[in-house]
């Protein structure tokens, strides 16, 4: 009998210091959601996705506890975690759609700039050019690599217009040298 009851007291013992666990547990989770919770309506998402992987990660580390409780908690962090996912998906989708605008305007603005070369008039050209490139600064961005591709087209075409435009008044400045009765400049 005094085995027994030693064995009991013991088995009592570990289930107090087992529930007194799962309730330190619950308690520890039903924090984390409520911070999950905040953290899903955040409105900076890049802070918030790495601010809930960090709850992510404390909720691993938290023991069990009642699984009823347990699988409820789950389910209302897992509910936090899915709707900042949710949000971050959104907006990516509609950043991905405004590159997608802006890359389309830059081309635009490529191909604009590549034509003006092709022009007689090299003063306006040079005036559009300049008006082209302030539109490029009010276009957003669109992702890197198109980007810097596109502004690397855009400036390449502005540079040669320029070049054109320097060589034609060369040119013109030579002729008039050599025919001073043309008077190409005053």
């Amino acid at each position: 009998n005094a085995a027994r009851a030693k064995l009991h007291e013991r088995k009592q013992r570990e289930f107090d210091e087992r529930k007194r666990q799962w309730t330190q547990n619950k308690s520890a989770k039903e924090a984390l959601v409520r911070e999950a919770e905040s953290v899903a309506s955040s409105s900076d998402l890049k802070s918030a996705g790495d601010r809930m992987k960090t709850l992510s990660d404390r909720w691993k580390a938290i023991g069990p506890c009642d699984r009823a409780d347990n699988d409820r908690l789950w389910s209302q962090f897992n509910a936090a975690r899915t709707k900042l996912h949710e949000r971050k998906q959104r907006e990516f989708d509609e950043r991905k759609r405004q590159w997608a605008q802006n890359k389309s305007a830059k081309q635009a603005l490529v191909s604009r700039m590549g034509s003006l070369l092709h022009t007689g008039d090299f003063r306006a050209a040079k005036d559009e050019a300049r008006a082209l490139q302030e539109k490029w600064k009010q276009v957003g961005p669109c992702e890197k690599s198109d980007n810097d591709r596109l502004w690397n087209e855009f400036n390449a075409a502005k540079t040669r217009l320029f070049e054109a435009a320097r060589q034609d008044v060369a040119i013109l400045k030579q002729a008039s040298n050599q025919h001073p009765e043309m008077q190409v400049f005053k």
